[in-house]
């Protein structure tokens, strides 16, 4: 597949939003992204903003947000962007929706049946900040198949005034970094409560907000067993939330043995949880 398939003068177009399972499995095959609209509640996303909106605020009054351009996603004080990261750790809310069951489906259709959660981070767009630069989430991006999906909660309504996500629907087929030339992009827009899914290898972009409201949004990755993870999630998730974690969640974070004994602690089976050791395996001597 050519460039001038996926990209020409003319803005590509993105497929309907979906209520469909199989209709998103389609679209995620053929364009490499899929918008579904009822995969929770409002009262859902809702908790979810607002536990959002209270960390952010939380981080900075205690000196520790997170704020970049929107162009690099480099940490660069003041800022007009700012990410939380590692949501695992700060709320329930978000610990519910790591294992949301559509999301975890369409991922399971991306990435089969062995996957691991890779990040889970919240992105709020200020006026101001920039354009992101077109990229692809996965490393290497150079495969015949995906190795890493993501999951875009909308927290209110998209549009492209407020920022929404700029994608080039079909790009996932060219496995390769974007060209330093200019690209027609499209916002991804969508009313308050939809996902955007797209593999690792689709071309995106954040969208600048040109508006006076921040876009509030979730960024939930996904990769396969075999891929690490972005986010260390055996050393950096609290101990009281592992506590609070079911075992749904503990394999999503990689505290469970999989196939080929991938995460094993001591050569310990597939499907063995394991949970962090108070003992150690050390040097023996009879």
């Amino acid at each position: 597949m050519n460039q001038s398939n996926v990209a020409t003068k003319s803005r590509p177009e993105l497929a309907p939003i979906r209520s469909n399972i199989e209709e998103a499995k389609r679209d995620l095959t053929d364009h490499g992204m899929t918008r579904f609209l009822g995969a929770t509640t409002e009262d859902e996303i809702d908790a979810a903003r607002a536990r959002v909106i209270e960390q952010a605020a939380g981080e900075d009054a205690y000196g520790c947000g997170y704020h970049d351009s929107g162009f690099g996603s480099v940490h660069e004080p003041g800022g007009a962007n700012q990410r939380v990261w590692n949501l695992v750790n700060k709320g329930e809310i978000f610990r519910r929706l790591m294992v949301n069951p559509v999301v975890l489906t369409l991922m399971r259709h991306v990435l089969g049946e062995d996957i691991l959660l890779s990040n889970h981070i919240a992105n709020i767009a200020h006026k101001g900040g920039l354009m992101g630069k077109l990229h692809g989430d996965q490393v290497p991006i150079e495969t015949p198949f995906p190795l890493m999906a993501n999951c875009i909660w909308m927290l209110h309504d998209f549009t492209e005034e407020k920022g929404a996500t700029r994608v080039v629907p079909g790009s996932h087929r060219l496995a390769q970094h974007p060209p330093a030339e200019a690209f027609e992009t499209v916002p991804a827009i969508g009313p308050k409560g939809t996902i955007m899914i797209f593999e690792g290898r689709l071309w995106h972009a954040t969208g600048a907000n040109l508006t006076d409201e921040p876009r509030y949004a979730l960024l939930t990755a996904y990769s396969r067993a075999v891929v690490r993870q972005q986010e260390n999630f055996t050393i950096s998730v609290a101990p009281e939330v592992l506590e609070a974690c079911s075992e749904e969640q503990l394999t999503l974070l990689g505290f469970r043995t999989m196939r080929g004994r991938l995460g094993s602690v001591d050569g310990s089976d597939a499907g063995t949880l394991n949970l962090r050791p108070k003992a150690f395996s050390r040097e023996l001597r009879p």
